[in-house]
Parts: C-alpha cells; structure tokens; sequence
C-alpha cells in the first residue's frame, strides 16, 4: 500500500513539473491544412496531443475489453468447473478410502461430468465400480484406460484383477502379459504370471518372476517366503541342468536366496566330492554350517571327513564357535558327541547352551546322555526322567516347517505332504506361521 501511495505522489509531482514547464513555454504553431490555418501556442498543442493519446489508449482498451468479453466469460465458467470437478475428485477419493463406494462413484460421475473424460476421473470411475461390484462399468473403465498410452498399465492391470476374480483365467494371463509387457518391475502381474508357470511348471519363466518379487521384500505374495520359493525353482532348475558348470551355478542362487535350504548345499557338495575336490566340497559344508547349523551338515561333514571320533568332534565345536547362532552350533555338537560316545565332549557342549535356548531338543539330548552314562553301570535314571519331563514341556526346536499352513514335518519336502503348496517347506522354528525364524 506504501509503494502505491509514493508512486502516485512521484507521479503528481512528474505532472505537475510538465504542467508548469509548458505554460512558461511562449513558442507559437500554425497548422495549414484543406485550405484552413490554425494558430495555437506550442505549450497548448503538445498538451492536447498528450490527452489525445491518452484517450486512444483507454478507447483502445475498452474496445479490447468488449471484444474479449465472451471468451473471458467462457475461461470464467472453465475455471468454475475445474474447480468444481476437482472438489468432486477429491470427495470422490475420500469416500473411496473411506469405503463407501455408492458415494464415490457418484462422485466420480460428478467430475467426469465437469472435467470430461481424463485419467484421474476414469481411475476413480473404474475403482469405484470394481469396488461396488459393478463388474461392467468396471471393464468399461479398464478397457478406455487400457487404450490410453499414460494409463495402459494400469487398465491392463485392473482389467487383468477383474478377470481373474470372475474365473477368465486366459483373459487375465493375457493382461498380465500386456501389463508386464508395458512395466518389467510390475509385482501384481509377476505374481499372477509366477502362479502361471509354477502350476505348468515352466520353472525359468517362474525363476524370471519370482526374483524380481524377491527383490521387492516379498509384495504380492501375501505372507509367503518369496526367497525359500526362489530357492525351490532353482533346485528345479539345477535338476534340468547337464552340465556341472550349469547345475552349480543354480545351486549357488538357490543358497543365496534362502539359508533355511539344506539341499542345495548338500547337492553342491555332493557333486564336488564326486568331481574329486573333496576339499572344496568340506568347505561348502562348513560354510553352510556356520549360517545355519544342521543335522544334515553333521551328516555330510561325518561323510566327507577322515577324522577321527575326537577330531571330529573338535571340528564341530571350532565350527560351532564360528557360527551365527552359536546356542544351535553347540547342540550340533553334542549331538555329534553323542554319536561317538564322547560323553565329556557332549555334557561341555551343553552346558555352554544358554538357558533360553533349551529347547525340547535340549532335554531329549540331555536324556540321551543320561541313558548313555546309566548304560556303562552308573545311575543317572533321575537325570533321564527328568530331561524326558522338561521336554514334554519345552518350546520346540525348528524343523522342517510349511510357510503356507504351518505345518511341521521331520523331512524337507519340495510340496507340502499337508497343503501341497510349492516351495514353502523350509527350517524354521514353529509357532509364527506368519514370520518364520530361521535356525541360525
């Protein structure tokens, strides 16, 4: 307001200066013209001229204005409407997110209807209607989107959604092939595609999906373990594999993708032994063992090995101390020292065991090396009942376990004996079905 109000006075100072300056001015101006003559002070003429223009200017002006009229009414009523239609969009989108959807695609209509067919009022339409159970309005949206080069993706995937829920089980691989097609990263389409191939069995395809979900922390799987999945399609594929070179590089991605698998390792090492590197193949063993200490390693490392009892035994407590998870590293090892009859090496082993992680397993040891100690004549029949005792009331160890329902079983399966899903049969340790903790 300030600045206004110094302008106008610099301006009233600017004409009254001219003003003053010209009526001191004694010049004189004849003007001939068709014969008539007009004489007039030269301070008068440049003062008329001055106000000429200044009135051409505002006839200007008001003749721009009166031209301009109708469109400045017509931008006028675009700009109600567009506001009005955003407000419509907006409400439209609350009631959706709020769930309900009789409000949302009324709406939506409502700003469809002021801001004409565009991207964001055809998305809300085709939710809404999906949402509603409106099946028809829904694939008539999908499909308007779906022909659109900004928006093909994602009418390809609500046209690829709608079709699976009504049973077109080809119309719906048929989309999720066109959504995947216009974006490789697109999870729902690789979840849709991966159940595809798995149920044909076409495990590269599967591969192709699935590590892409595994990437993306496990999205559009619901609670599965997109990784131990991973892992099982590459074992199919190793399977497959001729060459060695081939079946151990599927056995490498199989280990990388999940720990919670004891037979790609074992797979590996085997055909390393029978390659002649014996060596190497105790090693990927003894690798395997430090991330997840397993009785299936104990058995391989007691294959491959020319160690005797004590040595043996040595060499699972060296590894044990290395271990992630040195509680279940140190059960591995008295389990070994148990099998040959190294009672002290056994009993050690145990007691560095923590107490939260005495499992049924635990005491079943504990009860085995009472009843080995009671055989060779000394009485450790109370110790053995009471183990016996603790076990039947201690959390359970892990298992082999089905991510998918639950289940344990006492052998890894690649399909679960109980739901027959694929791939989900992995160590872990009961109780969460929803978030397995891998025996580390």
């Amino acid at each position: 307001m300030m600045r206004k109000l110094i302008l106008l006075v610099i301006w009233g100072v600017i004409v009254a200066f001219s003003v003053n300056w010209l009526s001191h001015q004694t010049g004189q101006a004849n003007i001939e013209w068709q014969g008539w003559q007009i004489e007039v002070s030269t301070s008068l003429l440049v003062s008329l001229l001055v106000v000429s223009n200044i009135c051409l200017f505002m006839l200007q002006r008001l003749v721009k204005s009166f031209i301009s009229w109708p469109s400045w009414m017509s931008a006028n009523w675009r700009a109600r409407r567009k506001i009005g239609g955003e407000r419509a969009l907006g409400l439209g989108m609350v009631a959706f997110a709020a769930g309900d959807f009789k409000a949302a695609r009324k709406h939506a209509r409502s700003a469809e209807k002021l801001l004409g067919a565009g991207m964001l009022p055809d998305l809300l339409s085709a939710q809404a209607a999906h949402a509603s159970g409106d099946s028809r309005a829904a694939l008539r949206y999908f499909t308007a989107l779906s022909k659109e080069k900004d928006t093909a993706y994602f009418g390809q995937i609500g046209l690829m959604r709608l079709t699976h829920e009504k049973g077109q089980s080809a119309e719906s691989i048929k989309n999720a092939r066109a959504a995947f097609a216009l974006n490789p990263d697109s999870v729902p389409a690789a979840a849709l595609l991966l159940a595809h191939d798995l149920a044909r069995q076409n495990w590269v395809g599967a591969y192709e999906k699935v590590s892409l979900l595994a990437d993306h922390n496990q999205d559009g799987l619901g609670p599965a373990d997109t990784g131990l999945l991973a892992a099982h399609i590459c074992l199919m594929i190793a399977d497959q594999k001729e060459k060695p070179g081939d079946r151990h590089d599927w056995l490498t991605r199989a280990s990388g993708f999940s720990e919670r698998l004891t037979a790609p390792v074992l797979r590996r090492a085997d055909d390393e032994h029978k390659a002649g590197k014996s060596r190497q193949a105790i090693k990927t063993i003894e690798t395997a063992f430090k991330a997840l200490p397993h009785s299936d390693y104990l058995e391989a490392l007691s294959r491959l090995t020319h160690d005797n009892e004590g040595q043996f035994v040595s060499r699972i407590g060296t590894l044990a101390a290395a271990s992630k998870n040195t509680d279940n590293g140190y059960l591995m090892m008295a389990q070994a020292a148990l099998d040959k009859r190294i009672w002290a090496s056994a009993s050690a082993a145990l007691e560095k065991i923590s107490s939260v992680a005495r499992t049924n397993q635990y005491f079943l040891l504990m009860a085995r090396l009472a009843e080995m100690r009671s055989s060779n004549g000394e009485s450790f029949a109370v110790d053995r009942d009471y183990a016996l005792q603790q076990a039947a009331i201690a959390p359970r160890g892990p298992v082999w376990l089905c991510k998918s329902c639950g289940v344990s079983d006492e052998q890894w399966q690649v399909t679960c004996g109980y739901c027959s899903t694929f791939g989900q049969v992995g160590w872990g340790v009961p109780g969460d079905k929803q978030n397995l903790v891998s025996a580390k």
